[in-house]
């Protein structure tokens, strides 16, 4: 192709672009001034307003708002929860250390504490027998 060419065809491609453009604008002007003219439908007169259909389903449930401001009382309430929830750990603690005491005893002879016991005994008996001095203010 030759340059003359090339040059009419790129001005008659720009003289077409500007008489479309023109003719879009004209046609936006002359809508938005007159639009019964090009929407009839949304100008049409309405007839007398029927009677109500039928109440439709429930929607979906919307998102969870944003949490409100505490009531009156609830600080009162979250101080016996963290209270009951201190007392239930040093519970639960407890019953640990109990378990742990048993679990210890259960290794431990009977008769051989029994025996330990009396020979305790038999030595405080001896103790206050040796000390009777002053029976009244011993308390043997």
């Amino acid at each position: 192709m030759t340059e003359q060419r090339r040059s009419r065809l790129l001005l008659a491609l720009i003289v077409g672009n500007v008489v479309l453009t023109l003719a879009v604008v004209g046609w936006v002007v002359w809508a938005s001034a007159d639009p019964e003219y090009w929407f009839p439908g949304a100008f049409a007169e309405e007839g007398p307003q029927g009677d109500e259909g039928p109440r439709g389903d429930r929607g979906p449930r919307g998102p969870v708002g944003p949490t409100g401001a505490p009531g009156p009382g609830v600080e009162d309430v979250q101080a016996a929860a963290d209270d009951a929830q201190s007392m239930a750990d040093d519970a639960l603690t407890q019953a640990e250390d109990l378990s742990v005491r048993v679990n210890d005893l259960e290794g431990v002879d009977v008769y051989d504490l029994e025996s330990r016991v009396s020979d305790v005994e038999s030595r405080v008996e001896e103790a206050c027998s040796t000390l009777s001095y002053d029976l009244d203010t011993f308390g043997c």
